[in-house]
């Protein structure tokens, strides 16, 4: 099992334990999604300007994270995507995994542990 962040040509980003689908000639021809959940970003933006020496540096903090099911009208756990349609495939940050697990956790649907 392996949980990663997709990102997906819709521009969606997606949260799933995600496998290989791959054909009978061993091509890999898409992925399968488990538990898939949408990433919904939320900045509030802080401005901290801080003098340092002659420059001024300015820092923008603050990010919420929402999880939603990715098809939410869909009673399916596991969700088979093409290989095209998936831009990128990388590791979520540790708060973001920690968060989908505790998702997971409070339905009831399999734990993942890294």
């Amino acid at each position: 099992m392996s949980i990663k962040l997709s990102v997906i040509k819709t521009g969606e980003h997606v949260i799933s334990d995600i496998m290989e689908v791959v054909s009978e000639e061993g091509k890999v021809c898409g992925y399968k999604l488990k538990d898939p959940h949408v990433v919904k970003l939320n900045t509030n933006l802080m401005l901290v300007e801080q003098e340092i020496g002659r420059k001024v540096e300015t820092n923008e903090h603050e990010v919420e994270v929402s999880l939603t099911p990715w098809i939410i009208l869909s009673e399916d756990r596991d969700v088979v995507v093409t290989l095209d349609s998936v831009i990128a495939i990388v590791n979520p940050v540790t708060s973001l995994f920690n968060l989908y697990n505790e998702k997971l956790n409070l339905n009831n649907l399999e734990v993942i542990s890294d």
